[in-house]
């Protein structure tokens, strides 16, 4: 399952778990054609892959789909949260309090809600969980406020998770943090 599956990141990330056998389920927030065209793109190379709409902050929309991936595809090994809104290169001291709030609530709380519906999919196939960061978490530009705070709730969340003790650490950089669940 990879989210954000259309943008950059998300899209690799789609290809190179294709390459390598996975059947690949993923989500997009607006762009149906981008979407339809990677699931083609995988289709004729012999993969099996979906796309599908999924507002990751809307707890029973997330939870309907990692049900619907389980039902299409049996288990779920990997979630690549690769998703998160536009981020404007904006001095943070411009940005309101509303527009930080709504950027955190599409970064933390999405990867949060995605993986609370995930967790006992993972469990059961000792799958993983790889969250897409910032470099920005750790080496700040000057106008990049928006993404280093949020995608560092998201770090903060992913050292939360490493201590639920069925949860065990196995990757860790500024970019990608992964976990995966064991028995």
């Amino acid at each position: 399952m990879v989210t954000g599956g259309t943008g950059g990141i998300g899209q690799t990330v789609c290809r190179t778990l294709a390459a390598r056998g996975s059947a690949v389920a993923l989500t997009y927030r607006s762009d149906a054609g981008a979407a339809q065209r990677l699931v083609a793109d995988l289709t004729a190379a012999g993969v099996r892959a979906v796309a599908d709409p999924v507002d990751l902050t809307d707890q029973r929309a997330v939870t309907r789909h990692v049900t619907s991936v389980q039902e299409r595809f049996g288990a779920i090994h990997t979630v690549v949260h690769a998703a998160g809104p536009h981020v404007p290169m904006v001095h943070l001291s411009t940005v309101s309090p509303a527009r930080y709030a709504a950027q955190l609530d599409q970064e933390a709380t999405a990867f949060f809600t995605l993986v609370h519906a995930a967790l006992p999919a993972l469990r059961s196939s000792a799958g993983c969980v790889v969250a897409v960061t910032t470099a920005a978490t750790s080496r700040f530009p000057v106008r990049d406020g928006l993404s280093s705070g949020t995608k560092g709730a998201v770090e903060a969340l992913v050292r939360a998770l490493e201590r639920v003790p069925w949860i065990m650490r196995v990757g860790c950089g500024r970019s990608l943090l992964c976990l995966i669940a064991t028995t």
